[in-house]
């Protein structure tokens, strides 16, 4: 038990670690400029390759003028090409790239987290169905891991209408909503003041939570020669899963959130997401763990 503890901490104090460190590089943030304004800002990077997106530091956006740009402005002003999307942040290498971008995309932030209970789950089937070895422990694993792939799709559920819709609705009622009416209305729509990093959440909450809780049920499952070698991948996919995500969440909060902003995601976190799951799953001997984890024999 010692060494799942160990993971999950582990987890937690590199997400930290990261959020911390790069907004004591970059306090502030940039936000996008829309499509229809590429061509306007960005005339000398488009010779060079497709313009994939456009951004700008927020605090310089207020002050931007509403007619003529001169060169001033426009080195104040990244845009992100295809050919070299690294040259200028906040573009960074692999930020167009598939891997980096599926992560947030709405089939893959639901998908990807549940590979590695889906890959258990296959395992488990074709051990108690085809090679009929170990039945009685095979049976158990696949109860288990059939509510774990129920409980993992409610906890998704859980993060996008409680702390995606229903945070942005407790923003605007703390913080206000967007505005109406600002100084650089004729570049792109009005920011929000308060802006919680969802990406911040969603990487901590669909991937950190579900890995952790996925690890610790491979760690409690009965372990035979037939197994070790399927929980050998899945950790090795987890690994890089997670790898993916930290490098993502290290640009997302150096760059796109204030230091405040991500601050606010990992207290949310921290206190709706990840507390709860330690006490009941991790630390916890209760009938919740005795529900989704499999018995050792």
């Amino acid at each position: 038990m010692v060494n799942i503890i160990a993971i999950q901490q582990l987890y937690v104090v590199l997400a930290i670690m990261v959020i911390f460190l790069t907004n004591m590089h970059f306090p502030g943030k940039y936000v996008r400029m829309p499509p229809h304004q590429h061509e306007r800002l960005c005339a000398e990077e488009e010779e060079m390759g497709r313009v994939n997106s456009a951004w700008i530091e927020f605090s310089v956006l207020e002050t931007f003028p509403l007619d003529r740009i001169g060169d001033e402005h426009l080195e104040r002003v990244s845009c992100c090409t295809d050919s070299y999307s690294f040259n200028r942040p906040p573009c960074y290498v692999g930020m167009q790239s598939v891997p980096i971008q599926i992560l947030t995309h709405v089939q893959g932030a639901w998908m990807l987290p549940l590979v590695a209970v889906f890959g258990n789950l296959f395992h488990a089937l074709y051990a108690y169905y085809i090679q009929k070895i170990e039945r009685h422990q095979q049976y158990e694993i696949v109860k288990a891991t059939g509510r774990r792939l129920v409980f993992y799709v409610i906890l998704l559920i859980y993060r996008t209408v409680v702390l995606y819709s229903g945070w942005h609705i407790v923003e605007e009622v703390v913080f206000g909503a967007a505005p109406v009416n600002c100084a650089y209305r004729h570049w792109r729509r009005c920011v929000r003041p308060f802006d919680t990093s969802d990406h911040v959440v969603l990487f901590l909450t669909h991937y950190g939570a579900i890995s952790v809780l996925e690890v610790l049920a491979m760690k409690r499952s009965y372990s035979s020669k037939h197994s070790r070698w399927m929980h050998q991948v899945i950790y090795a996919w987890l690994v890089v899963l997670n790898s993916l995500v930290l490098y993502a969440l290290a640009h997302s909060s150096l760059w796109f959130h204030s230091a405040i902003e991500s601050a606010m995601a990992v207290l949310l976190c921290a206190f709706l997401v990840w507390w709860p799951l330690h006490r009941w799953f991790i630390v916890g001997v209760g009938p919740w763990r005795q529900l989704l984890m499999p018995r050792k024999k």
